[in-house]
């Protein structure tokens, strides 16, 4: 399944697919995967090509917000709050 939004984004800010990849720094045939076969792109490659079209990331990679929703949970197992003791007078004068 084709990426449309990210071809109908890149043609409705007047982008090239060859602009867009000299921006993020890659090979055009990269972006053109992105779009032919929807393939998601390296984290660092989707905040590059997101704001130098204006768009959020997630518009143009759904799967990201839920990549990055199951991500987030699995990191924490369990949170157990403590105090933190307040510092005590060492003496010194």
């Amino acid at each position: 399944m084709a990426n449309e939004r990210l071809r109908a984004t890149i043609s409705a800010k007047g982008q090239t697919l060859q602009t867009l990849a000299d921006h993020v720094g890659i090979d055009p045939k990269s972006v053109e995967r992105w779009i032919s076969k929807d393939r998601t792109p390296h984290r660092s490659h989707r905040w590059k090509a997101a704001s130098f079209l204006g768009v959020d990331e997630v518009y143009l990679w759904p799967t990201v917000a839920k990549q990055a929703e199951t991500a987030s949970t699995s990191e924490l197992i369990t949170y157990y709050p403590t105090e933190v003791p307040s510092p005590r007078p060492c003496g010194h004068r």
